[in-house]
């Protein structure tokens, strides 16, 4: 079996009883997964394969799944509006971000998109951040600490509309999530690579029709 194939003491996993019961929940000593159907104790998981069939306490069946990086993102502290997975992925998409990847980040609030982005470009690349709420930065710091992607995110805390720093790389794409993103525009061709995607979330029409 390859490594990862099997469930380990620190590991998430998606506990699935039907589609009103699925939780995550971190596999540890005396942790136990809880719900009207009956409870399991997670420390019992350890050493199984992901995918088995497992009972309840009241001997109703359950799985125990791996995790997609979309359910680990139910474990985050939210205190702002996010960007829904669908608007995520098509942004992704079109950004072509992957493994190696340099990304910039304007308005990361508590890190669920950064989180993605941290996901895709992992192992060799990194997303820098700019935040202008040393709140809103510390929880996502925080949040991104809790799955383990920390490693791959700088986090500055600042206007990036007044104090965008000069990469040592240029990035190779952009995500921006702020109310004026035209006031970024002029900044971004010293930090970009010429053909580098820029992608900016307008909620609103008149956003869309400023920009």
């Amino acid at each position: 079996m390859r490594y990862r194939e099997v469930i380990e003491e620190g590991d998430y996993v998606l506990v699935y009883v039907d589609p009103r019961r699925r939780k995550v929940v971190r596999v540890s000593k005396g942790a136990k997964f809880e719900s009207d159907k009956g409870f399991l104790n997670l420390e019992s998981l350890v050493g199984l394969p992901y995918g088995s069939k497992v009972k309840l306490s009241t001997g109703i069946e359950a799985y125990v799944l791996k995790p997609t990086h979309a359910d680990l993102t139910l474990l985050l502290e939210r205190v702002t509006q996010v960007i829904y997975p669908k608007d995520v992925g098509l942004m992704v998409v079109l950004s072509g971000v992957g493994p190696g990847s340099r990304v910039l980040e304007v308005g990361v609030g508590t890190g669920y998109l950064t989180s993605f982005l941290a996901n895709l470009v992992r192992p060799d690349g990194l997303v820098v951040g700019y935040e202008i709420r040393p709140d809103y930065a510390a929880k996502a710091i925080k949040n991104l600490r809790k799955l383990g992607l920390d490693r791959y995110v700088v986090i500055k805390v600042g206007d990036a509309r007044e104090c965008l720093e000069k990469p040592d790389r240029k990035f190779n794409a952009v995500f921006i999530d702020i109310p004026d993103p035209w006031n970024v525009y002029p900044k971004l061709s010293e930090v970009v690579t010429p053909s580098a995607p820029i992608l900016s979330f307008l909620p609103t029409v008149n956003q869309v029709l400023k920009a």
